[in-house]
């Protein structure tokens, strides 16, 4: 049995403070810790099948609520009704972070090594790399992460409870398990909840349910468990009051309500690598595995075979890793997806962490929410039926530009509608106004779709409220489910009723039609039937109009609680929660790039079917599932099933993480879109998740890779666009590093295999590595579109860096050079064998000038350069003439040839070296006709 209220009140706030009886209150200590370990075991249990009254005796508590010493100690016990924040990264962690690359951890290497051999010029360059490249890193994350602060704030601050039998209102992080909070139109609500008493209570949950209708709500106790959304005694965190009034017992706080469970299935999920953070992996792992193969190879030949001193062995060895590894690699990565985040930027996209920026260019799969997403969460009357005509409605969201015209082949009788739009305006609460030509609607959805389509029909009639007094109200009950307005039109007193077809057809036994009322008949009811199911077809909510005019003497406050009867059928209307029209736009050209989109709702399906078909997400022959076919499937058979299936409805947190998990067993990319509280698993587990940051909620906003400022569907096509974009031109670059990287490993292999001299020098390599090669390749990155990146399929995450047309023309530039290089440093040593500086110096132009003219060819790896052309991109050839300028400071200026070890050369030697590197472009040429052939 559980303890009477008033003892307990009794116990914990007078005997517990006794101090005449120690050993009565440890006895008391140790009961009250077993009533809050009872109170810990109610808040797991789902309430909405048991009596409100065995709730509030399991909670220790009553209708009177809890006195205020009580609250105290539970705030104590169950802690701060607040969601767990993630600690923020430190920022030593987001530096060090920048470091976590094996192509890093060769080069920290070498700089040690070169330490050792007190070559310092070598050890400045190679950490200037490494410092260069952490920076940029590191300031790109702190400002997203900035940004994403700016835009947070979902608590509700204060909330109203009753305490010691009284009204007070607390800060809502005080409230506690066993609290009875009050709540009315507008309110947040604070924390989960078990209804006790309701007057017509009307919630909006969209952010977990994700239906934009509010739902109905009852402190009557269902029959048996069901979903979240069917949960129609029961209050969540984070959701609002639309309409009516209720009390409710706290039944979780905190981490223990639902908003929390997913908080905290967002903080525990796994984060997964992004398509380009594999590829590059990959790609360290295999240069990992070259330099040590090279190096094994280098020192076999030089110090075994050809017996050189074992210094100038190990100098080579680590000229020999600087050359293979792309030290500009990671900086160029982190400028270009630099760049990318700035151009996101403009498209309304807020990029949390550099991969993802390419992430969307790789997606195969998007996974989408409706409400809010595709559609606009705004309630629009399309289809209107009155006095036997049909009419359309046009026009988007709470604006009152639109039209109202009749049904094709019908005759235009628009005075038809004027009872129709009196009984929709004035049996409703809603109130629409335009303010600096914006249309603002305050109230419930679905009244707000009436008023608009009021206004369509003439702005007067937004005052009708005002002109025509309302004498009495029965408002909307889900249980009766439609509501009454007594209002005095003229000289008369006039009951208008709207709610369900059924609902009000049942209370109807006329029908009004050509300006007159008549009896209904049995074939108008079959009509009205039909046309409920043709706006049903469509996903459409119908709402009946009706009216009566009351005999005089009838009281309206008292004729509203009698039974309703003897209305005259005034017509109905479709609501409907439109899609954008950008989103229609946007899936059609995500189903032209290969990408196939998912809707995954928390709605019916019906009305999901109905979206999914006018967006293009759903064809025939395509497959739905609800949350309720889900539960009954293992992973083994949503996996076989998951590639068919376009639309999800009625699904929970859970299923959303299981279907992203079961589309990505299958090798997909998977992105997801969302903005409701229940989409931040999937958001966290897909591969890239994008948030709506001005409807979004903090949850999802913190879950997600990329935020939507604007809240446009269609800024995901842009996003892919400019993530394929992005990837090509960082595969450009890539390719143009290679083919310099492999070219100088074939000069050193070379050389050290024929037991020649190194013709370059480690500090040499370096620059020409970071600064020229560096300079240029940047400007990759900003190369412009070749226009048909979304007439593509997606690339495969198995997809190499390299194309097959990138490995031929590496092979040759890489190939070509190493000859190059080689004959101009035996040219040299012809012009001047008494200086090896001399050859040197003709080796190190001979290569920069190769990547000056190389980098043209990169443009395109099929492409002829004469189709795309050299001014395509003046940010490249202004880079080219920055690079060149650089390279003859490094030969001219005094104390930059002391760093480099090399020396002036004439006219006519610059112009060998030229000459030299110029055959690239020629050679690479007919690589691209034959690759073409």
């Amino acid at each position: 049995m559980v303890a009477p209220v008033c003892l307990q009140r009794v116990t914990f706030t007078s005997l517990c403070s006794s101090k005449e009886f120690p050993a009565f209150k440890q006895l008391l200590s140790v009961y009250r810790r077993n009533i809050m370990d009872k109170i810990r075991s109610a808040i797991q249990q789902d309430w909405s099948t048991e009596p409100a009254q065995s709730a509030l005796e399991s909670y220790y508590t009553s209708k009177e609520g809890l006195s205020a010493v009580e609250s105290g100690k539970r705030l104590a016990t169950f802690g701060n009704n607040e969601i767990a924040k993630g600690k923020p990264t430190p920022w030593y962690v987001l530096l060090a972070r920048q470091f976590a690359n094996p192509l890093i951890y060769i080069l920290l290497a070498a700089a040690i090594i070169t330490i050792l051999m007190q070559h310092y010029n070598d050890v400045i360059i190679i950490f200037s790399v490494l410092v260069i490249n952490a920076a940029i890193g590191f300031y790109q994350e702190r400002k997203a992460e900035r940004a994403i602060n700016n835009i947070k704030g979902m608590s509700a601050p204060l909330c109203r409870v009753r305490r010691d039998d009284n009204v007070a209102e607390v800060p809502a992080i005080e409230v506690v398990p066993g609290d009875i909070i009050l709540l009315e139109e507008g309110d947040k609500i604070p924390a989960d909840a078990r209804i006790i008493s309701e007057s017509r209570l009307q919630v909006e949950e969209a952010i977990f349910t994700g239906e934009s209708i509010a739902a109905h709500k009852t402190a009557e106790q269902q029959a048996k468990s069901s979903v979240l959304a069917d949960r129609h005694n029961m209050l969540y965190s984070g959701t609002h009051v639309t309409a009516g009034r209720g009390e409710a017992l706290v039944t979780g706080t905190g981490m223990n309500t639902e908003l929390g469970k997913i908080a905290g299935l967002v903080q525990t999920a796994e984060e997964v690598l992004t398509p380009l953070q594999k590829t590059i992996e990959a790609f360290s792992h295999m240069v990992i595995k070259v330099v040590l193969g090279i190096c094994s190879v280098i020192f076999i030949s030089s110090y075994i075979f050809w017996k050189q001193p074992f210094d100038e062995v190990l100098l080579n060895a680590i000229a020999i890793a600087v050359s293979a590894i792309p030290e500009g690699l990671p900086v160029i990565i982190t400028l270009v997806l630099a760049v990318g985040v700035r151009r996101m930027a403009r498209h309304k996209a807020l990029v949390r962490k550099l991969p993802t920026v390419e992430t969307l260019g790789s997606a195969t799969v998007i996974c989408t929410d409706k409400t809010g997403t595709l559609t606009r969460n705004q309630m629009v009357v399309t289809r209107v039926f009155s006095q036997g005509h049909n009419f359309t409605v046009s026009g988007e969201g709470y604006s009152c530009d639109g039209e109202i015209k009749p049904q094709e082949g019908e005759d235009n009788n628009h005075s038809s509608l004027d009872k129709l739009v009196q009984i929709a305006v004035l049996c409703n609460n809603a109130s629409l106004t335009n303010e600096s030509n914006e249309w603002q609607m305050v109230g419930d959805a679905t009244e707000g779709a009436l008023m608009t389509l009021g206004g369509k029909h003439s702005r007067e009639n937004l005052n009708l409220r005002k002109k025509y007094e309302r004498l009495a109200e029965l408002p909307f009950d889900s249980r009766i489910k439609y509501m009454v307005t007594v209002n005095k039109v003229g000289d008369e007193i006039v009951a208008h009723m709207k709610g369900s077809l059924e609902a009000v057809l049942e209370r109807c036994s006329q029908v009004r039609e050509n300006g007159n009322a008549r009896s209904i008949t049995p074939a108008d009811r079959e009509k009205f039937e039909q046309l409920n199911l043709d706006y049903a077809s469509a996903a459409m909510r119908i709402i009946g109009l009706a009216y009566r005019n009351l005999a005089t003497g009838i009281d309206p406050l008292k004729y509203v609680d009698d039974e309703q009867s003897g209305y005259i059928f005034a017509g109905m209307v479709g609501i409907i929660d439109l899609p954008r029209p950008e989103a229609i736009e946007a899936v059609g050209k995500c189903r032209k790039a290969g990408i196939k989109v998912v809707m995954i709702t928390g709605d019916h399906a019906a009305t999901a079917l109905a979206i999914g078909k006018q967006t293009g997400i759903y064809d025939e022959g395509m497959k739905t599932l609800t949350g309720a076919e889900l539960a009954e499937m293992t992973d083994d058979d949503l996996k076989n099933i998951v590639l068919d299936v376009a639309i999800y409805a009625r699904t929970s947190p859970e299923d959303k993480m299981r279907i992203i998990q079961a589309l990505q067993s299958h090798r997909h990319v998977v992105s997801m879109t969302g903005d409701g509280v229940n989409d931040a698993p999937a958001l966290t587990r897909a591969d890239i998740g994008v948030a709506m940051g001005r409807t979004g909620t903090d949850v999802a906003r913190e879950a997600a890779g990329m935020v939507l400022v604007d809240d446009n569907f269609a800024s995901i096509v842009a996003a892919v666009e400019e993530g394929r974009i992005i990837f090509n031109n960082l595969r450009k670059a890539i390719g143009f590093l290679v083919s310099t990287n492999i070219g100088e490993v074939l000069i050193f292999l070379v050389s050290s295999l024929l037991g020649l001299p190194a013709p370059l020098r480690a500090v040499q390599i370096l620059w020409v590595n970071l600064v020229t090669d560096g300079t240029t390749s940047v400007a990759l990155g900003v190369d412009p579109a070749e226009g048909d990146e979304m007439q593509k399929p997606p690339r495969h995450a198995d997809d190499s860096l390299l194309t097959k047309a990138m490995r031929w023309q590496v092979a040759v530039v890489s190939l070509l050079m190493c000859m190059g290089t080689l004959a101009a440093y035996r040219i040299g040593v012809r012009i001047d064998p008494a200086d090896a500086r001399l050859a040197v110096s003709m080796a190190f132009c001979t290569v920069v000038f190769f990547q000056l003219f190389n980098i043209f060819n990169c443009r395109s790896f099929e492409k002829s350069l004469l189709t795309v052309g050299i001014f395509g991109n003046m940010t490249l050839v202004g880079s080219v003439i920055l690079a060149a300028s650089l390279q003859m400071a490094a030969i001219y200026v005094p104390f930059m040839q002391n760093l480099f070890g090399v020396v002036g050369l004439t006219s006519s030697q610059l112009l060998i070296c030229a000459g030299i590197a110029f055959t690239v472009i020629p050679a690479v040429e007919a690589v691209k006709k034959l690759a073409v052939k």
